[in-house]
Order: structure tokens, then C-alpha cells, then sequence
């Protein structure tokens, strides 16, 4: 009888017959699609929850806050770029600036409640994903290779700022065309993994996301009330539809003690996501506290539902289950969520692998293939090929 490794060398080969057929070059990037202000209900008055009535009686205006200066090199920046190999061509001086990162030659101290400009965090030596990747795509910007902004899919980054307020962070990398291809720089994410779902993000999506950070930092250290909402007045100014961050506007109500803003900020953000379970859940954890546990209720059932089938958040489930030899329950959830998205090739190359780990080659043959073939990207080919080579060493040993 032929071993499994055998048959993963087959399956290996099948695959790439099919998959490369199928795969094209990366086409155009997708576009902010959430920072395009959606209608709201009547009974919402997004204005006024940006104007900051409630809170100081007034109108404050965040449209002062600098944009461009977040990313500006300073004069230190500068010097030290001009350190790095300055008779080197330009591939060989990009490659030395990230090993300086990579090698603690230029030491980052990695903090996730630490949101700065590029100059602040090459000065202070510390940040979060955010405020590194400003100072990677200023300094590689200023060598002249493109670099942009590159937003990552990964299992809801969400915080309990308080007992009952949630708040929503995300991950963000850098992604710099250089001559020999394109290259995704990381700092912050341990398990990053280039099959993760991620999109190119505008400057000014990623700076609306630097001021919700920051006033969040603000409001998290009791700081200047009127200067937390300005950079959050900020934030929405350039991503007026985002919903994270008008669920990060509602944090800031509550923490404020503005219930009723905070209801209304957590509505808008579910009107322009309705999958936005951290919403859901604020929203729930709201209505509790009020008393009104009907509609507590109600929402809480949302968010689970959406939890329970959501498609990414199920592969996140199972791919624990994997890693953890949990194979059954990995292939229950699964199942779930191809049944829920036939789009997904995470999905179906996660199937593969766990299919091959309980035997049945066949169905693992044909989940592998699927993922192939749904591939829009040749540069995960790679990563894929890895992991397949990982997996028939690992019934070689």
C-alpha cells in the first residue's frame, strides 16, 4: 500500500497542475470601501455626535490636527538613511534598513497602547504596529521605493477599555514594491502568515486609524477630555464611514457617561456594518446596564449568531483545533464555514491538510485542489507550497 507521503507528493503535484493554471497577477487593490458615509436612520444625527455638544456644550473642531507631519522624516531620519550603504544600489539599502529592524541594530520596543508619528517613534524607540509601519513607509519613501499602508485580516483585536466598554483595534503592516518584487514588512504580529486576508489602505485610512488610537490612549489615561475628542472628531473626518471607529466614538461617550450618545454612535456603526459583533456586543452590554434587558438580549443574540458562522472567525477556530491535533472538531468547524463561504481558500486548504491528518486522501485531494483554484494571488503559492512540505515531512519522520 502507497504511504501518505506518497500520496501528498501526488496531491502536491495534482494541485500545482491545476493551480498555477488558474492563478493571475495581483489585479488593482481594493478600495477603502468603508470610508464612503452610508445614510443613517433618521433618528440618528451623526453631526451632532461629531460636534461635541453633549459633552462641552459646544462645537469643537478637530480639523487643526496635522495629517502629513505623521509620517514626515525629521532630521535624525533623515541621517540615518544616509548611513545605510549611500554607494549601494537602492534594492541593497532598502534590504539593510529592515535588517537594522530585523536584527536589533535600530531596537523598536514593541508596545500595543503606544500610537506615535514616525518621527516620535524613531526618537522615543517604541510603539505599536501602527506607529512602526509609519516610520517604515516614511523612511522607505524617502529612499524612493513605494511602500503603502496594508491592512490585515486577523481574529477581532478587541479590548475591554473598561468592565463593560469595548473597543476595536486592528493590525497594520507595510507592503514596499521593491525591484525584486513586492514585500510585506511585519513587526507586532507574531503569528502574521501571508495567507492572512489583507487589503492596501489609502494614507488617509491608516492616519483616521493613528487619531481613533490615540484618542483612545487619551481617554484610557484620563487625559484632556476636549483633545481625546478632537482626534477622534479627526479620525471621522477622514473615515466618516468607518464603523470601528464610530464604535470607538461610542467608547468614548461611555466613558464620558453620555449613554444616550453612546447608543446612538454604537447604532451608526452597526448601520455601516452590520457584522461588526463588537458593536453588537457594546450595545448589549448597554442595554443591560440600563435595564433593559429585551433588547440587551436581542443584541447579544446577534453578535453570537454572527460569531458562531462567521466564515473567518470559524477558520480561526479550527486552525487552533489543527495546530492543537484537535482534527475532528477542526473539520466540524470547518465544514461550517464552507458551507457558509465556497470562496474562502483558507477554508479549503486548511480541509486539505486536515483531511490528509485523518486519512482520507481523496476528500483531501479535492479540498487542496479547490483552494488552488480559488487563488487570485500567485505570490501565496509559496507560502502554500511550504506548508504542504512541511506536512508531508511531518508523516516522513
Amino acid at each position: 500500500m502507497l504511504g501518505p507521503d506518497f500520496m501528498l507528493s501526488r496531491i502536491f503535484l495534482i494541485i500545482l497542475s491545476f493551480g498555477l493554471a488558474a492563478c493571475v497577477p495581483l489585479g488593482a487593490p481594493p478600495t477603502d470601501t468603508k470610508n464612503s458615509l452610508q445614510s443613517a436612520s433618521p433618528q440618528i444625527d451623526a453631526g451632532y455626535l461629531l460636534s461635541g455638544r453633549a459633552i462641552f456644550g459646544r462645537v469643537l473642531d478637530g480639523g487643526d490636527l496635522p495629517e502629513q507631519e505623521l509620517i514626515s522624516a525629521s532630521p535624525s531620519m533623515m541621517a540615518f538613511l544616509e548611513q545605510l550603504s549611500p554607494n549601494a544600489p537602492l534594492n541593497i539599502r532598502w534590504a539593510e534598513l529592515v535588517s537594522r529592524f530585523n536584527r536589533d541594530q535600530f531596537v523598536v520596543e514593541y508596545d500595543a497602547q503606544t500610537t506615535l508619528s514616525a518621527a516620535e517613534t524613531f526618537q522615543l524607540k517604541t510603539g505599536n504596529c501602527l506607529a512602526v509601519t509609519m516610520l517604515l513607509v516614511s523612511l522607505t519613501r524617502e529612499l524612493g521605493i513605494k511602500a503603502y499602508f496594508n491592512q490585515v485580516e486577523t481574529p477581532q483585536l478587541w479590548k475591554l477599555e473598561d468592565e463593560q466598554t469595548l473597543v476595536n483595534y486592528r493590525h497594520i503592516n507595510m507592503v514596499a514594491e521593491v525591484p525584486y518584487g513586492r514585500k510585506v514588512v511585519d513587526f507586532g504580529l507574531a503569528e502574521y502568515d501571508p495567507t492572512m486576508y489583507q487589503q492596501r489602505i489609502s494614507d488617509r485610512a491608516a492616519f483616521s486609524q493613528y487619531y481613533s488610537n490615540r484618542a483612545m490612549e487619551v481617554m484610557r489615561a484620563d487625559g484632556d477630555r476636549e483633545y481625546a475628542f478632537k482626534l477622534m472628531q479627526k479620525a471621522l473626518q477622514l473615515a466618516p464611514g468607518d464603523s470601528d471607529i464610530w464604535l470607538n466614538l461610542g467608547a468614548l461617550y461611555k466613558r464620558f457617561g453620555l449613554n444616550t450618545e453612546a447608543e446612538q454612535s454604537y447604532l451608526l456603526a452597526i448601520q455601516l456594518d452590520s457584522h461588526n459583533t463588537a458593536a453588537l456586543s457594546s450595545l448589549s452590554r448597554l442595554y443591560g446596564e440600563s435595564g433593559n434587558d429585551e433588547l440587551a438580549a436581542e443584541y447579544n443574540v446577534r453578535a453570537h449568531a454572527i460569531r458562531n458562522e462567521a466564515p473567518s472567525l470559524l477558520y480561526y477556530r479550527a486552525k487552533k483545533d489543527y495546530d492543537r491535533g484537535n482534527f475532528l472538531e477542526a473539520l466540524t468547524l470547518l465544514n461550517r464555514a464552507a458551507e457558509n463561504s465556497r470562496e474562502d481558500h483558507r477554508v479549503y486548504f486548511l480541509l486539505g491538510k486536515t483531511e490528509f491528518k485523518l486519512g482520507r486522501l481523496a476528500e483531501s485531494k479535492r479540498h487542496l485542489v479547490k483552494a488552488f483554484d480559488l487563488l487570485d494571488d500567485q505570490s501565496l503559492i509559496p507560502a502554500y507550497q511550504r506548508e504542504l512540505n512541511d506536512l508531508q515531512n511531518s508523516v516522513s519522520l
